[in-house]
């Protein structure tokens, strides 16, 4: 097993070279794609860039931002002196529309981290737009849509 050589260093260990890290299989199995030089998870994400950019060229976005970060909750010392990291959520775009900043995802599923950290960025960013894109349907997966089963008990009460 390879360890990518930030958790080497802070685990101490003296790094001679940087060998990149193999990239494990997806277990989503996402292709790996690349457009304009940078590396994207996924086709869904590199076309979606695509699309992001090509509005951002007609004017209809502005401020576009690849894989912003942001903290959902800060680093801190325990009492025992234990640090412990921040929480932080990556998300794939970020831009303005209109005067609204909009925060955008890529989800074929939503895992249970997801669900969680969607949680908290919605309580500490309530001012952001976040947009959790289906790539198959292209919708946000978390707008109020009627499901399957009630779709089909209005049918049948027609």
């Amino acid at each position: 097993m390879r360890f990518p050589a930030s958790i080497l260093k802070r685990a101490g260990v003296e790094v001679i070279g940087e060998v990149p890290a193999e990239r494990a299989p997806s277990k989503y199995s996402n292709k790996i794609e690349q457009m304009d030089g940078i590396t994207f998870d996924s086709r869904a994400e590199a076309w979606r860039y695509n699309e992001l950019k090509l509005l951002e060229e007609s004017g209809q976005i502005t401020d576009l931002v690849l894989q912003p970060v942001f903290v959902l909750q800060e680093a801190f010392v325990t009492p025992d002196g234990q640090q412990i990291l921040p929480i932080t959520y990556v998300a794939d775009f970020a831009y303005n529309e209109g005067h609204v900043r909009v925060v955008e995802d890529i989800k074929g599923m939503a895992t249970e981290i997801f669900r969680v950290k969607r949680k908290m960025f919605l309580f500490h960013y309530p001012d952001l737009d976040l947009r959790v894109l289906n790539p198959k349907t292209g919708q946000d997966m978390y707008k109020k849509e009627p499901t399957l089963r009630s779709f089909k008990m209005r049918k049948q009460a027609a």
